[in-house]
């Protein structure tokens, strides 16, 4: 694989231009399908549209990447790091899919169906794994910094999960599925979605992946669902395997994965799609049902079971956030379970944009990304709305009573980054390349809601924000 040739198009640049909104106080057209949902309370503008958002240096603890914009010639991305005077050092590498260790003092990118190591205080990168008919891709990092997980070939046509000890170089197959194929799962991660594994420091000894087996399309066979909608069709389901490939057991045959399971922080529940809590101690699944929780959609599902996709625990492990389908034209509602409490809430529902048009509403899911806050007091959405076509990001109050709607440009691009103190939050403002208006990064305060622009430089984005 190594001729293999990767090209990406980016044609981004800087703006002081913004636009603040307020989520409106009307009734929801939806809102006749769901009972108790909370009284909203809008928060005063500080800017108004027409006003420009002042320029500010990087805050202390910032990470970002800047990509590489799409040359003829192949061209290295940068990862930068900022300093106590505003200032940055910036190293390059020949790659994509930068992916650090908790620790940030090291990363991988990928290059040439290769995984290269990046050493992040001396900018210096070596080839982990110099394969010529192999393809490794998608890396997880241990959470000890000491290894990492990835997807490669096995010796047949269906990709492995391999772990690879960074100090030794030693290599290992932890599959070895010859009749499955292992996946990871995207997240709207900066500057592009990863695919990661689970692999979680609450349960270090072993990986959650997908698993499933090849399936062959048959000549004017009729698309099926998203996997957890009506008329949907799942190929891969939760797996857990064991770091030293002594284990290997499917969790669930039914309720199969498109998007990344979530670990509880105490690490006892795994939640995943089709709104599964599987008790990892007792190996019982419990089904999250809204109108057990006081909550009523119409739903396009006539076994009645719950959309719920795309898990997300709070911080503090009292809450977890779903997203989920609440009528039977496929619109998404942001929904938060207490679960000790047996009390839930629908912060949001909207009406998505997709990326493909081959299958109705309410067989697809759209790429959403929901955040909280390190203090579990907040949480996010992110997406693009229809009919406006715009990307928007939805700021809530834990109670739900406060939220706060941004208008992110034309496209929606990767999650909001929060600082560690749960104060202030960073997101991309983008829009379409002929558009000719340029990308912004912005910040604003959590307390106040005013905004202000990051003075960074062109094709950047950030990836994290670490205690200064």
């Amino acid at each position: 694989m190594n001729n293999i040739k990767y090209q990406r198009v980016w044609a981004w640049s800087l703006i002081s231009i913004f636009l603040l909104i307020g989520c409106t106080n009307s009734k929801n057209p939806l809102s006749s399908n769901i009972i108790s949902t909370p009284t909203i309370t809008e928060i005063p503008l500080s800017v108004t549209p027409s006003q420009s958002a002042p320029i500010t240096a990087l805050p202390q603890g910032l990470i970002l990447v800047q990509v590489c914009d799409g040359q003829e010639k192949p061209c290295p991305d940068s990862i930068l790091f900022n300093d106590s005077n505003g200032n940055y050092r910036q190293f390059s590498f020949m790659g994509f899919n930068l992916n650090l260790a908790y620790d940030y003092k090291k990363g991988t990118f990928e290059n040439d169906g290769d995984i290269w190591l990046l050493d992040l205080a001396s900018g210096k990168s070596q080839n982990l794994t110099n394969t010529i008919d192999c393809y490794e891709h998608d890396v997880t990092w241990s959470p000890d910094n000491k290894s990492i997980a990835f997807l490669g070939c096995g010796g047949d046509s269906l990709d492995d999960i391999y772990l690879l000890d960074i100090t030794s170089g030693k290599r290992t197959n932890i599959t070895n599925t010859p009749d499955l194929y292992e996946i990871c799962f995207s997240s709207n991660s900066y500057p592009l979605s990863n695919c990661s594994l689970g692999w979680w420091s609450q349960q270090p000894l072993f990986i959650v992946a997908g698993s499933g087996k090849l399936r062959q399309s048959q000549p004017g066979e009729i698309m099926q669902g998203h996997c957890h909608t009506y008329g949907g069709e799942c190929y891969a389901f939760p797996t857990k395997i064991s770091i030293d490939s002594k284990d290997y057991g499917i969790l669930d045959k039914i309720n199969g994965l498109e998007h990344q399971p979530a670990l509880s922080p105490d690490g006892k529940l795994l939640a995943y799609d089709g709104g599964i809590l599987y008790n990892l101690e007792t190996d019982k699944q419990e089904t999250i049902y809204p109108s057990e929780y006081s909550l009523h959609v119409e739903s396009s599902n006539k076994s009645g079971d719950p959309q719920l996709v795309s898990p997300s625990w709070s911080p503090d492990g009292k809450q977890i956030a779903w997203i989920g389908h609440v009528n039977e034209r496929g619109d998404n509602g942001l929904f938060v379970f207490d679960v000790s409490r047996h009390e839930g809430q629908i912060l949001y529902t909207y009406s998505p944009n997709y990326v493909t048009l081959m299958l109705p509403a309410w067989k697809r899911w759209s790429g959403v990304g929901v955040t909280w806050s390190p203090d579990s007091q907040w949480i996010t959405i992110s997406d693009s709305e229809f009919p406006q076509g715009k990307a928007f990001l939805c700021i809530f109050s834990r109670d739900g009573k406060t939220k706060v709607k941004f208008d992110k440009g034309d496209l929606d691009r990767g999650l909001p980054i929060w600082s560690p103190d749960s104060k202030k939050l960073i997101f991309v403002k983008r829009y379409f390349a002929n558009s000719g208006i340029p990308q912004t990064i912005q910040m604003l305060e959590i307390r106040d809601w005013k905004v202000v622009q990051l003075n960074v430089p062109e094709n950047s984005y950030p990836i994290v924000w670490l205690q200064p």
